[in-house]
């Protein structure tokens, strides 16, 4: 019991560190800042992007290759992102000029 509590603490330590130096992180790589608030829109993920890159961080080890990795690997999604209606009309817009 115990060390399961302490494990959830360090746990929300590192989530709290993560969330207390994103500016500093978004000066740097400021492409991250769109993660920040944006919402997946997927019964998969219950966390804004962000959120879910400080709890992948907080999960990792201490490798840099790891952590860097995890860091960037939702960097596009706010850039990429296509709301259903979008990608009907660009699905519809597609058949009527392939015809």
């Amino acid at each position: 019991m115990f060390e399961s509590t302490k494990v959830e603490r360090i746990f929300y330590e590192r989530v709290d560190y993560l969330e207390s130096k994103k500016e500093e992180i978004f000066k740097i790589i400021p492409e991250l800042k769109p993660a920040d608030g944006f919402d997946q829109r997927s019964s998969w993920h219950i966390y804004d992007v962000w959120k879910h890159t400080e709890v992948a961080l907080s999960n990792s080890n201490y490798d840099l290759e790891e952590r860097l990795a995890l860091l960037l690997h939702d960097i596009g999604k706010p850039f990429s992102y296509i709301d259903e209606n979008i990608a009907l009309i660009r699905k519809l817009l597609n058949i009527q000029y392939c015809d």
